[in-house]
């Protein structure tokens, strides 16, 4: 049964056909708990007070990226202006959730914008506008599917205030359960490009994504073999490779311009045509275009031509060229499905102001504050968004899959992926892996979600005994049901899987912690735990299926201080009036103290993560 809801369609029409408008709508939602003491929640682990006034909203900053090795379309290589790099995206800050929510003692709203349709939105609350949904927006004539239009929706429903957030991101996915499917039959980690066989007694580490290509070929049974077909005779689900959302070309950045741009691309006959009829241009109508740090070149630079992949059936095209010598072909061969990498490194925030682009985009279009004189733009994503929208179904129908790599803060690629993947670096801020963590979790629901570690999978806490970096990274992992594993320090070079040294050491944890992420997996992450603990800084999370009497709870400890006596109270609901049954606590097999049918009790180490296993027994 969906919960109901309310779903309200807007479509903005500029009747000057003169002139371009841009502007930001708001739609505002009065909550008619407002007079009461209210709560307002950054995410599921987040919540904060309404006092009297104040505006509470929870946004990521939206600015086109610049390289920390330049622009080439700016002043500093003999272009103009500054190529458009920071500019904001609308007003600059968008939210990350497609939801927010509310809540008082006594009743809870949600509002939300559906995943299926890129825009750049945010929510905010404050007690005389209520709930706020804003749009930035820019209307031209220019636009083929609605000229001097704009068209979105806004959802809103209520939410159990005792579970708030939790409670409206599973009426979210009760709404939209088409985005959630998990398709995925054999989960585990992610092995980037080595072979798998290649791999000493491979069958230890929980393999089971393989992000390979079609040129690939591996020794096999004393035979070079492609390793897509390797792959299937191993059981493991390979992927091919694709980056369309830019070309990148070797150059020498001695003495590199902007006047050298156009002639490095025609240098490249295969590239050349795809990057003239699918760059993206500046607000100055200048390429875009990045030099970027390459070490999978030699020498080890490169430009990045920023492009537009939106479907187009002209032969020359970004979008033709990826379909055909990258998907189709790969479809051929009998890979399990397709790659997408890099959905959010440099061109994710990147403004297209080419009129062919601006003519033929799908989503509305948006302009950037940062400009004294506004332009409609095509935000980039969209592009990308595109292209999803175009392939996944086509893939999903043939029975194959789709995988993203770069998920960070942009929600809407979980509509159409089917595993969601980032490589990161161990040196992230706590407070930035907990936000972002809590916030994969939440947007891809149960879909699985598997990463790597590049930058500091070397450093002391990996080589030297007791390696605590696998303990810390595997039981963070454990916690939200991802899938851990490695690369390379600089995403290129001298990469994990093919030092033996390295895997042997990290063998153990594999053998110990993979197991257990694909049991709770099997089960299922739920956004609603129905459960509590007595202390805030013991974290909560639920793995469970429906239908039967197995329960999967995570807990962690996420401060630097032993917990003594932390009680964990089940609702009746999480149990479907059963007691507790049978306990096991897995990763430490601790002695768990059940003192009530639905109430347990345990002592937790600082940083560290539990896994209690519940098999429901009678009242």
């Amino acid at each position: 049964m969906i919960h109901p809801y309310t779903r309200r369609f807007y479509h903005f029409k500029n009747l000057d056909t003169v002139r371009d408008r841009f502007f930001t709508i708001a739609v505002c939602f009065p909550f008619p708990g407002n007079e009461e003491s209210v709560t307002w929640y950054d995410d599921i682990a987040t919540s904060r007070p309404v006092g009297a006034s104040g505006l509470f909203s929870h946004t990521v900053p939206a600015a086109t990226v610049p390289s920390p090795d330049g622009g080439l379309n700016s002043e500093r290589f003999g272009g103009e202006g500054t190529g458009g790099y920071r500019d904001a995206v609308g007003t600059g800050r968008m939210s990350p959730y497609p939801l927010a929510c509310v809540t008082a003692e006594k009743q809870g709203l949600a509002i939300a914008i559906d995943i299926g349709s890129p825009v750049v939105h945010r929510f905010s609350y404050s007690r005389d506008r209520g709930l706020v949904a804003e749009f930035d927006l820019a209307l031209s004539g220019e636009l083929i599917l609605d000229p001097n239009g704009a068209a979105f929706s806004v959802l809103a429903y209520s939410v159990d205030p005792q579970w708030s957030f939790r409670s409206a991101v599973e009426i979210y996915q009760k709404i939209f359960p088409q985005y959630f499917t998990r398709r995925l039959a054999n989960e585990g980690i992610w092995m980037p490009f080595t072979p798998v066989n290649e791999v000493e007694a491979w069958q230890d580490f929980g393999f089971a994504i393989h992000e390979t290509s079609l040129e690939s070929r591996t020794m096999f049974n004393g035979s070079g073999r492609p390793v897509a077909e390797v792959d299937r005779a191993l059981g493991i689900t390979s992927f091919q490779y694709t980056e369309p959302w830019d070309i990148q070309v070797p150059v020498d950045p001695s003495g590199l311009a902007y006047k050298d741009v156009e002639r490095a691309a025609d240098a490249h006959a295969q590239e050349g045509p795809q990057i003239r009829r699918s760059i993206a241009l500046d607000s100055r109508g200048q390429w875009m275009a990045r030099l970027i740090s390459a070490p999978w070149f030699t020498p080890p630079w490169a430009i990045s031509y920023t492009t537009s992949v939106a479907p187009d059936v002209s032969s020359s095209s970004r979008y033709q060229r990826v379909k055909v010598a990258e998907i189709d072909s790969a479809m051929t061969l009998g890979f399990d499905g397709i790659y997408f990498d890099s959905l959010e490194f440099f061109w994710h925030y990147d403004l297209d102001y080419r009129p062919e682009h601006r003519r033929a985009s799908p989503y509305p279009l948006v302009y950037s504050i940062s400009s004294a004189t506004p332009s409609p733009a095509v935000w980039n994503y969209t592009t990308q968004f595109a292209l999803l929208q175009d392939i996944c179904p086509k893939l999903h129908a043939a029975g194959k899959l789709t995988m993203g790599n770069g998920f960070s803060w942009i929600p809407f690629s979980v509509a159409h992926l089917d595993i969601l993947g980032t490589e990161f670096s161990w040196f992230m801020k706590d407070e930035e892996k907990s936000a972002i963590g809590a916030f994969r979790r939440t947007v891809c629901g149960a879909k699985p979600v598997v990463l790597l570690l590049n930058e500091g999978l070397y450093s002391d806490d990996f080589t030297k005994a007791p390696y605590e970096g696998y303990r810390q990274y595997f039981e963070e992992s454990l916690f939200y049901g991802f899938y851990p594993s490695f690369f390379s320090a600089d995403a290129s070079n001298d990469p994990y899987w093919k030092k033996p040294e390295s895997y042997n050491t990290g063998r153990p944890f594999f053998k110990k912690y993979i197991p257990l992420i694909k049991e709770i997996n099997r089960q299922g992450w739920q956004p609603v735990t129905h459960a509590r603990t007595s202390d805030p800084r013991a974290r909560i999370e639920r793995f469970d299926a429906p239908g039967d009497t197995l329960v999967y709870f995570t807990i962690r400890n996420v401060s630097h201080v032993d917990l003594r006596d932390v009680d964990i109270e089940v609702e009746d609901v999480g149990t479907g009036g059963k007691a507790l049954g049978k306990l096991e606590e897995m990763v430490y097999s601790q002695r768990v103290n059940q003192h009530s049918p639905r109430g347990v009790r345990l002592d937790l180490r600082p940083r560290t993560t539990y896994l209690l296993k519940c098999v429901l027994g009678r009242e």
